[in-house]
């Protein structure tokens, strides 16, 4: 579990509440960082001050308002504090592929593409860090899995990056497969995107197998997934992070 200094703690609760404006929450954000800032450089300061993982917390709540440019910052300050692998590390790296994500948002062609599949990359190995932690830890594996699937949705109706896309597709569902990850329904949606990133790239051949696949895992999920399997060009809405 983090240590939070409270000053900190206080500052992101008043964040979380209602009412208060963009310029409001981005100057609390400021401050929360500020406050850290000199604790570190002063020194001597209590532990719960100097933990890293306030620098992570700060990055999320950043994220969370829009300050991208303080997201990148705080997360990379805490990156570069050397974590040891645990659940924060992982959540670092989803971060970073939040943060190169919204950085690419109005990009187009292939300044999109690679934007993308670097956010994607962060990702990605948050889900590997995550899968080292273990069973305990397959919460933080899907909502991982759910991160992918939002991060890499411009990308999902169009040719660039597919081949890219669909081996990052097959990565994460190897990952659930692994953890036992319960809700079927999600994986045989993942999969149908596989599919079709598949037959983007020209792999159609190959595809087929994966989609008479998707069949035996469709039974596993809920009548409703059954009733009514996502269309061959529709992308369903990914479920809600745990």
């Amino acid at each position: 579990q983090a240590m939070v200094d409270a000053r900190v703690s206080l500052l992101l609760s008043e964040i979380e509440s209602e009412g208060l404006s963009g310029e409001e929450i981005e100057r609390k954000l400021y401050t929360a960082v500020q406050l850290l800032t000199k604790a570190e450089e002063g020194g001597g300061a209590r532990p719960e001050v100097l933990a890293p993982e306030n620098f992570l917390l700060c990055s999320e709540a950043a994220l969370k308002a829009g300050v991208v440019e303080l997201g990148r910052s705080c997360v990379e300050h805490f990156l570069q504090a050397g974590p040891a692998t645990s659940q924060f590390l992982a959540h670092a790296h989803y971060a970073l592929g939040l943060v190169e994500s919204a950085e690419c948002a109005d990009a187009k062609g292939e300044a999109l593409v690679s934007g993308i599949l670097s956010a994607l990359k962060h990702v990605s190995r948050g889900l590997q860090v995550a899968t080292e932690l273990g069973g305990n830890h397959r919460s933080l594996m899907y909502n991982g899995s759910v991160l992918v699937f939002n991060i890499s949705r411009p990308l999902l109706a169009q040719a660039g990056g597919a081949a890219e896309l669909a081996a990052v597709f097959e990565d994460v569902l190897k990952m659930l497969a692994a953890a036992e990850e319960p809700d079927s329904g999600w994986r045989v949606c993942l999969t149908m995107e596989l599919v079709r990133c598949m037959e983007r790239a020209g792999r159609k051949k190959e595809a087929l197998p994966v989609l008479a696949g998707c069949a035996a895992l469709a039974e596993k999920a809920s009548p409703t997934l059954q009733a009514r399997p996502p269309a061959p060009t529709a992308h369903p809405r990914p479920p809600p992070a745990r």
